[in-house]
């Protein structure tokens, strides 16, 4: 299967919220018989400070049978810290790393502005 798209922070925390956009987009890539990533460290920075009910969310989305949880592996670490510095934070950069290395074709953000250079599904 493909990795159609991953979900940045921004992105999850409207899944929780139950943004409809993301919905919509998850299903779609189902029905295509895609996937969609969730970096890691996005997954953390969107369950930190969570309400219960947040929480609850994430775990729903995790656990989606096309979702495919995006590790930062050790021999990227580099790579990691320099798409912290390009894209504001280590979480964007990590989303950024799997489009840019060809793992996903976008990132799915309610920030696009926030990912020059790299291909975005805006929500």
């Amino acid at each position: 299967m493909t990795i159609r798209a991953v979900l940045d922070t921004s992105a999850i925390r409207a899944y929780a919220a139950g943004s409809i956009d993301v919905g919509e987009l998850i299903g779609e890539f189902s029905d295509e018989g895609a996937q969609f990533g969730l970096p890691v460290l996005c997954l953390a920075e969107a369950a930190t400070s969570a309400s219960p009910h947040t929480l609850r969310m994430l775990n729903i989305l995790t656990h989606h049978p096309d979702a495919v949880i995006l590790p930062v592996e050790a021999d990227q670490w580099q790579d990691a810290a320099t798409g912290s510095t390009l894209y504001g934070t280590l979480a964007r950069g990590c989303s950024a790393l799997a489009v840019a290395t060809g793992r996903a074709d976008y990132v799915i953000t309610a920030e696009p502005h926030a990912y020059p250079g790299i291909d975005t599904i805006g929500i």
